[in-house]
């Protein structure tokens, strides 16, 4: 099920995102592996942010976006939707590299002074 954030990025400015995932128990997990990619609405790839790897998975990840990152692409006005696509394996009860994907999705608030290429 999809997920959103509640609190908005601001236009091309900084924006921390902190992934913590959990098995069909509750249970927090420590992904075996964890890779995720960044859209725009429409499933375009955000700064070439495609299938990144996070090295070292842990209880807590924290994915940090910036600048170009937060910027609106062509098109796009006012409020623009991103989303973060999550792809990981798992270990719990039920058996070993387990699948789990997901997907949150974030704001990014308009900033009428900040230019634009």
């Amino acid at each position: 099920m999809s997920q959103i954030i509640e609190t908005h990025a601001n236009e091309r400015s900084t924006f921390a995102v902190d992934l913590r995932f959990y098995d069909e128990s509750g249970l927090a997990v420590v992904p075996n592996t964890l890779n995720w990619s960044l859209t725009d609405a429409v499933g375009n790839i955000v700064n070439g942010h495609d299938n990144e790897a996070v090295a070292v998975p842990s209880l807590s990840n924290q994915l940090l976006f910036s600048g170009d990152d937060l910027a609106f692409q062509k098109g796009e006005s006012k409020l623009v939707k991103r989303i973060i696509t999550v792809e990981m394996t798992y270990d719990s009860a039920l058996g070993t590299d387990l699948p789990l994907n997901d997907e949150i999705i974030f704001f990014i608030d308009d900033l009428m002074l900040i230019p634009r290429p």
